[in-house]
């Protein structure tokens, strides 16, 4: 049975935060890349555990890198993966993600 995926409202201002700025060079590639990631976030509906769990940064986490410049954290929770954050191009998520730990 495929498990059900949700956005939570930070991950979603995290990617709509990473197209703005992509934006400003090239907006087609920005709406490519918001598309391509929530797409690959969708695909954890199959196999939600393939991410490299991450109990250091919160109970649960898990992060999973797209194309190795996006990262992904979530946590699997019953049938459900709830995306938490998404974060771009090197920016420090260990350190964000453990002083704003989400619920």
């Amino acid at each position: 049975m495929p498990y059900r995926v949700v956005f939570r409202s930070q991950a979603t201002r995290d990617l709509d935060t990473i197209a703005d700025h992509i934006a400003l060079d090239n907006r087609i590639a920005a709406i490519k890349l918001a598309r391509e990631v929530r797409a690959f976030c969708r695909t954890l509906r199959v196999f939600p555990l393939r991410g490299k769990p991450r109990e250091d940064l919160g109970p649960g986490f898990r992060t999973l890198t797209y194309r190795g410049r996006v990262v992904i954290a979530y946590r699997v929770d019953g049938e459900r993966v709830r995306i938490l954050h998404i974060f771009y191009a090197g920016r420090d998520y260990e350190t964000i993600l453990r002083r704003n730990k989400p619920r």
